[in-house]
């Protein structure tokens, strides 16, 4: 908290004499609670750019101030977290701020711990509407959710967003851009939900029937929004593209595992069409990333690779299409008798060390990280086998993949672990390997080959079984 009251402070004292953006707030709650104000600049994804972010924390206090200095006109992401106690919910709202500006916001309670924005005492038309939007739509979400879920029901309560928008808009004299943005906003949040609902849906069906093509019949044209990069300032955009373009292609979001060729005719039907060019790029991005973290390895992996390559093409940024090309080829090390990757740790005094030295014995891998609560939990089990092997010809290693170094040092202090303690700082063993989740535990045999790749969790017996089964042990 000291931390975030200085750089407050620090980005206060930057603003003296520059024209500065002020944001106003009331906060009408009980005076238990305490508010973190952040507010964050709305770029698009694939710009790169790194985004505006001021935070204040404002205590306990029923009011804020929040100061910045904006050279020119955009929109912003205001959020408002309350906390007391273990309690903690956060408001969000799209602001459209510019040079000058002065803005007075008024925030209420709502249900049992939440608040809302109060819209209708907010003079600029502009943020009226984009604050009213949020406000209305989570009331609509709230209402949606509470309900039993049937394919008619929901397709009203879906559509129920753009007439809001419609409502909040029309015969208002509002900026060209938040018209815009009004209206993907109105088209995002029915897509979202849209595919939400439907797989909520089929998931509580008996039968795991799709839905008829009929449901996802939209009362708008989908592809137009996609051709405009407007719609990059929507982080859920991508993903329900690719819902959108299953089903054009397989008439049915597709949950499954893809096979190459089928992103492959996802990908020829994305070519066919004029999308934005960064939209373009960030949903090959997303088709050949998910097909690489469902991959199953197989003896044909080198053909398998050239054809990858091939689909990977499509990217034009250059250091993403090689970023994407290395980690399917990363995939060879997952294979069993792949060699160890050639990476290198910390130890717990700062030395470089790597896993060379751990030769002519069988080696066991725990991947866990200070924050992973499940990681944590198998840890006296890690411990148990650990000292139940000692002297044999096995060696135990952890790795954690933390990035910041005094976290792990501490929680290796509070849970009191010994022996070969590591931190991957900038996580490349795991990148290496492909591997997405932990806790992950791997075997290497005597020659430093790939043995197993994911053994089963620690307090399962088959676990001890495997090790005890290994040859020359």
């Amino acid at each position: 908290m000291k931390k975030l009251l200085l750089s407050a402070l620090l980005i206060s004292s930057t603003l003296v004499g520059q024209a500065i953006t002020i944001i106003k707030g009331t906060i009408k709650t009980s005076n238990d609670r305490s508010f973190l104000i952040s507010l964050k600049e709305v770029v698009p994804f694939s710009s790169g750019k790194k985004p505006l972010v001021v935070e204040i924390n404002a205590g306990n206090r029923s009011t804020f101030s929040l100061k910045t200095a904006l050279k020119t006109a955009g929109f912003y992401s205001l959020s408002v977290v309350m906390e007391a106690g273990k309690n903690k919910s956060v408001n969000t709202s799209v602001l459209y701020l510019s040079p000058n500006q002065t803005l007075n916001l008024e925030y209420l309670p709502i249900g049992s711990f939440g608040l809302t924005c109060n819209y209708s005492k907010i003079k600029d038309l502009n943020n009226q509407a984009l604050v009213g939007i949020q406000e209305k739509y989570n009331q609509q979400s709230r209402v949606m959710f509470q309900k039993n879920l049937d394919t008619a029901g929901l397709k009203t309560d879906l559509q129920a967003f753009f007439f809001i928008a419609d409502s909040l808009t029309e015969g208002k004299k509002l900026a060209p851009e938040v018209q815009k943005y009004l209206k993907f906003k109105a088209f995002d949040t029915y897509q979202s939900n849209l595919f939400r609902f439907s797989s909520d849906y089929i998931r509580a069906s008996k039968t795991k029937a799709q839905l008829p093509a009929s449901y996802y019949n939209g009362p708008v044209a989908f592809l137009p929004y996609y051709q405009d990069p407007v719609v990059e300032l929507f982080p859920n955009a991508t993903y329900n593209l690719i819902k959108y373009i299953e089903l054009q292609t397989k008439g049915a979001p597709f949950n499954k595992r893809k096979t190459l060729a089928e992103v492959s005719s996802e990908l020829n039907w994305i070519k066919q069409r004029s999308l934005a060019p960064n939209v373009v790029d960030d949903l090959v991005r997303y088709l050949l990333s998910a097909y690489i973290n469902t991959y199953k390895v197989s003896a044909d992996f080198d053909q398998e690779l050239k054809d990858f390559n091939v689909q990977a093409e499509n990217i034009k940024d250059a250091a993403l299409r090689n970023q994407i090309k290395k980690s399917f080829e990363n995939l060879r090390y997952t294979m069993k008798g792949a060699a160890l990757p050639l990476v290198s740790f910390e130890n717990m005094a700062g030395d470089t060390v790597n896993l060379a030295s751990f030769k002519d014995k069988y080696l066991f891998i725990d991947l866990w990280a200070s924050w992973c609560v499940p990681c944590i939990k198998m840890t006296p089990y890690v411990q148990a086998l650990e000292k139940q092997y000692e002297g044999r010809n096995i060696n135990f290693v952890a790795i954690s993949i933390d990035a910041n170094r005094q976290n792990w040092l501490s929680k290796m202090r509070d849970l009191q672990l010994h022996g070969h303690q590591y931190l991957d700082l900038p996580g490349a063993f795991a990148k290496q390997l492909n591997i997405t989740g932990i806790p992950h535990y791997l075997i290497y045999d005597k020659e430093g080959k790939l043995l197993v790749f994911q053994t089963d969790m620690p307090d399962n017996p088959s676990l001890k079984a495997l090790i005890d089964g290994l040859p020359g042990l």
